[in-house]
């Protein structure tokens, strides 16, 4: 069963203060929907794959994967499959003024990709998604224990309970990690989730729901109890699973694609060789035998 978290205790920021929180820097993903009339329709996820030095400054390095269809006059999704996965770029927290900071591949420009600077009645400008709108309104969200920023904005969204636009202080807009907040015209771009070691966080704009990688809360402090080596891998890795019996393991790519399964029947130990995956990140989902499935993020170099 997936579990989802969707975002529920809302807070007023009115006399209060917190501190401000950064677009994490690994183990984390953004995956979005997209969707209109004759255009195209799928699912984007991106991922970060480490960090890299750009003049004197470190960025981390953000994938994308894509799998998309075109769709029909009606929306319909019934063209051809394509799907691919590249490095779109590379970013950085300015914390100091609140802001993330983005380059593309062979360019020296350095743009800001998304503030979170904006007081009530700011027109958002000055960023790459920023799309003229006004902030009506700032609260805050609780995630994991830590209260984000939320900023609201004025936009043609706001057609019903729930489907409001927004920037959230360390994830960024709800219509998506590159797409200009905007009135959209015959196509939708929606946000669908943000993965955080491990957590999931639903944004259930529309009646969708993340199910790609599915994974489960309890990415947990025990977790690290079971030995998993080396991480980073060439080829074979190594789990001592102590105490906690399991039955299975699966090996996930980052669009939810179940690549491998091995039973485990209980063993203490198992030696896994992933010569035949690419290079990248993978998740292994490992289930009890009680029926709790843990995750962990693997990498193959």
């Amino acid at each position: 069963m997936k579990h989802l978290y969707l975002l529920l205790i809302l807070f007023g920021l009115n006399g209060f203060s917190q501190n401000y929180i950064p677009f994490p820097t690994e183990n984390v993903a953004w995956i979005e929907s997209y969707s209109g009339m004759e255009t195209l329709c799928g699912v984007t996820q991106y991922y970060t794959t480490g960090d890299t030095i750009i003049g004197n400054q470190t960025y981390q390095k953000l994938r994308r994967y894509y799998k998309h269809q075109m769709s029909d006059f009606f929306g319909n999704c019934n063209g051809m499959l394509q799907e691919g996965d590249y490095l779109k770029g590379f970013y950085r927290n300015d914390s100091i003024n609140k802001r993330v900071l983005w380059q593309y591949p062979n360019d020296t420009t350095e743009y800001t990709l998304i503030r979170f600077d904006f007081n009530i009645g700011d027109t958002l400008d000055s960023c790459l998604v920023c799309g003229g709108q006004i902030v009506t309104d700032i609260d805050s969200v609780l995630i994991d224990s830590e209260y984000h920023k939320r900023f609201k904005i004025d936009s043609c969204y706001q057609v019903g309970n729930g489907s409001e636009n927004y920037i959230i202080e360390g994830i960024g807009s709800l219509r998506g990690m590159f797409e200009p907040i905007f009135c959209p015209f015959e196509q939708f771009y929606d946000l669908t989730c943000f993965i955080n070691d491990g957590y999931y966080h639903g944004f259930d704009l529309w009646g969708g729901f993340c199910d790609y990688v599915s994974t489960h809360e309890i990415e947990s402090k025990d977790l690290n109890l079971i030995s998993i080596f080396p991480n980073p891998t060439h080829s074979k890795i190594n789990i001592n699973f102590g105490t906690t019996k399991f039955s299975s393991i699966s090996i996930i790519d980052l669009s939810g694609r179940t690549l491998k399964e091995i039973n485990t029947n209980g063993k203490s130990h198992v030696k896994i060789d992933l010569y035949q995956l690419s290079k990248g990140c993978y998740i292994f989902q490992l289930k009890e035998e009680s029926g709790n499935i843990r995750s962990k993020r693997i990498i193959k170099q």
